[in-house]
């Protein structure tokens, strides 16, 4: 009987140990947007190809601020910041790095106004399944509402990308987040659970995945602070990114595939594998990979190999609409 009423006991505690831990989350949450918000900004520039808006990072109260070179290249004029206010204010250039997507520009902050430093934290720290947040002028919301857009999520992948984009010239180790990115948040920061800024959101992504990426916070330390003495960084000087962020294990998915007929068949598949539990069998027939039209056995592996164990891909078979989601395992 005493047995019985201490389980009774115990499940009636369920509810109130819930509420505190989403209670926690909900505060921590609160926490890192009240002591972040105002270090975050608009930024637009004119360019050879037409006026850009992304966002900003204030880094000292000297009125340094860091931003994408995707927004504010080496050509650009007429650059306008949007601090907390709003307070509109004329920036000058002081720098900017294609090869690491990073730019530096100047502003006199309007009297009586006080500028909040973002704190940097440790990307090496970074992990799949950390907290992470961002914080910028999405759809331009700073701009026009006051106010940057905030998002929580967990890093989602720790990988290399290869290949650049237009509006991208970084390659190289990117931090993955399933925290909103959306357009205006070039040059944003990627914030850690301590409220520390582990990383820069870049326009490149990887199109196996479609997720928002951020460049590690210890790769463009250095340069940085060249650009803020008025020093080019060369492409010589670049950090080793590799060897930066401990990356997660070597993905596994647990199928044997073969091409038959110009398709892609599954052969089999691996007992208790993260394919076996997605509902993938012998037989099915895979047409796309993360939304990306597969071809080959050998481009389905690169891509693949290219994640992280923990990363989610969602694969399509031919006959159904619908995408099966399958979260890696780590090779043995």
């Amino acid at each position: 009987m005493k047995q019985i009423i201490a389980v009774i006991f115990a499940l009636s505690l369920l509810p109130i140990a819930t509420n505190s831990f989403a209670q926690t989350i909900e505060d921590q949450n609160k926490s890192v947007y009240e002591n972040t918000y105002k270090s975050v900004v608009a930024v637009r520039a004119l360019t050879t190809l037409g006026e850009r808006t992304g966002s900003g990072v204030i880094l000292d109260k000297d009125g340094y601020i860091l931003t994408s070179a995707a927004i504010v290249p080496p050509n650009a004029t007429n650059i306008r910041v949007w601090l907390k206010g709003p307070k509109l204010v004329e920036a000058k250039l002081v720098g900017s790095f294609k090869e690491l997507e990073i730019a530096i520009v100047k502003i006199t902050a309007p009297n009586s106004y006080t500028l909040s430093p973002m704190e940097f934290g440790d990307s090496r720290g970074i992990k799949v399944g950390s907290t992470t947040y961002t914080l910028g002028n999405a759809f331009d919301s700073i701009i026009n509402d006051d106010h940057p857009s905030f998002s929580a999520g967990v890093v989602s992948g720790v990988y290399k990308l290869t290949d650049a984009r237009i509006d991208s010239t970084y390659i190289g180790t990117v931090i993955e987040t399933t925290a909103a990115v959306n357009p205006g948040m070039e040059g944003s920061p990627l914030i850690n659970a301590e409220g520390r800024m582990v990383g820069l959101i870049t326009p490149n992504f990887s199109t196996a995945r479609w997720l928002g990426n951020a460049i590690p916070i210890d790769t463009l330390k250095h340069d940085i602070e060249l650009l803020k003495k008025g020093k080019h960084p060369s492409q010589k000087e670049k950090p080793q990114d590799d060897t930066e962020i401990p990356r997660a294990g070597k993905p596994y998915l647990g199928v044997t595939l073969e091409e038959k007929n110009g398709q892609l068949v599954v052969a089999g598949v691996d007992k208790d594998s993260p394919a076996e539990e997605s509902g993938i069998a012998a037989g099915d027939v895979i047409v796309e990979l993360s939304g990306a039209k597969i071809g080959s056995v050998k481009e389905f592996w690169e891509k693949v190999n290219a994640l992280s164990a923990g990363a989610v891909v969602w694969i399509k078979v031919a006959g159904t609409s619908k995408e099966i989601k399958v979260t890696l395992g780590e090779k043995k």
